[in-house]
């Protein structure tokens, strides 16, 4: 198990928070068709609190206790990459691809739209 380091690590996980609810509000608020892509569920016991966890094989951060799904009910697995630096830096892996969520702006990407539909 990976041991946190500060500062850097305090600044992975808050991009990975932001980056989880720049996600989620877009969801909630209906931009770029999420709602219609996207669920999510939290583990009831322990939905007061967000579990981050560190990707041991890359260093890359992730929210182990939400979970999303595709239409089909697929998992949709986000993470932030240890040390990045650029302003929207949520990824996503799914079926075999992993990209970025959100472009430079803050939209959604579209390769990440187009994967899901």
């Amino acid at each position: 198990m990976s041991k946190l380091v500060l500062p850097r690590d305090a600044f992975n996980q808050a991009k990975l928070l932001k980056g989880i609810g720049m996600l989620t509000l877009y969801m909630l608020d209906h931009k770029f068709g999420l709602h219609e892509l996207i669920t999510y569920e939290r583990d009831p016991e322990t939905e007061d609190q967000f579990w981050i966890l560190i990707n041991d094989s890359d260093g890359s951060f992730y929210v182990n206790n939400i979970r999303f799904f595709d239409t089909n009910s697929e998992e949709i697995h986000f993470f932030h990459p240890c040390n990045a630096k650029e302003n929207h830096t949520l990824c996503f892996s799914y079926q075999g691809e992993s990209e970025d969520v959100f472009n430079e702006d803050g939209s959604i990407n579209p390769k990440f739209l187009e994967l899901l539909k």
